[in-house]
């Protein structure tokens, strides 16, 4: 063995630096293309090997941003349905408690007409001077009933001879009251018609006022005949023209002083 080969011989056998054969070897270098990563070795033949994709994929950080945006614009999406569903939800019971309220409202405002009506009749009672006995009383007049029949001409002259005239009707409230008493029979009230030859041109109350407020019957007045200048309360409240002659009964009032 040559001395340059092995030494330190008491320490064993060390083999020394090997000689090269061949070809010395050239070290490998990297070699890097447009998005491409591969090692080549000079003079070798061998296929470039294509780099594994990069954390954000093949359409880099642009996609990751992209697919962010995505998620935020879907939540903020779901985020404002639900709101305007809740919005909407609110709104409805609003309204629902809104309408409530305004009936409660109606309804204590009718009750408080109610009282307040109440309370007038009583002031006018109380303030009013008292009716006649077998009178009856309504806010500032007194209405009598009477139990004998007769035509019109001779019930306005019953009730001028005792101070009052045959019941002028000047509104519902009034028409609904006098209604209440007639019973199963005519009254004659004191309203008649004014006719020029055949013809009526109007009906005026024994007070001389020109009728305003009516409540006929069904296709009255019609004059039938041509003799029907006189008006009486039928039974069922409404009004009739008939001929003045009929005997039936009257309703009298009188004005009194509150």
């Amino acid at each position: 063995m040559d001395a340059a080969v092995y030494s330190n011989w008491g320490r064993g056998l060390q083999e020394g630096p090997k000689a090269s054969r061949g070809k010395s070897k050239t070290p490998r270098r990297h070699v890097w293309g447009p998005e491409i990563q591969h090692y080549a070795d000079p003079g070798s033949h061998q296929q470039p090997i294509s780099a594994t994709p990069g954390p954000w994929g093949h359409w880099g950080p642009w996609g990751h941003i992209f697919l962010i945006v995505s998620l935020v614009l879907g939540v903020i999406a779901v985020l404002w349905v639900l709101f305007l569903s809740i919005f909407f939800a609110k709104a409805q019971s609003v309204q629902a408690q809104l309408q409530m309220v305004s009936r409660e409202l109606q309804k204590t405002q009718e009750k408080l007409l109610d009282q307040l009506s109440a309370m007038r009749n009583l002031s006018e009672l109380v303030s009013c001077e008292q009716c006649p006995r077998y009178w009856l009383p309504f806010q500032a007049s007194c209405y009598f009933y009477s139990q004998s029949h007769g035509s019109w001409n001779d019930a306005q002259q019953s009730c001028v001879e005792a101070g009052r005239h045959l019941v002028i009707i000047s509104g519902m409230d009034e028409q609904n009251f006098i209604a209440q008493y007639v019973g199963d029979h005519g009254h004659w009230v004191g309203l008649r018609a004014i006719r020029q030859g055949n013809q009526i041109q109007g009906y005026q109350w024994v007070d001389g006022v020109q009728l305003s407020f009516s409540h006929w019957n069904r296709k009255e007045p019609n004059d039938s005949g041509g003799v029907e200048d006189c008006i009486m309360m039928l039974k069922t409240g409404m009004w009739n023209d008939v001929q003045c002659d009929v005997k039936d009964l009257w309703i009298c009032e009188k004005r009194r002083s509150c």
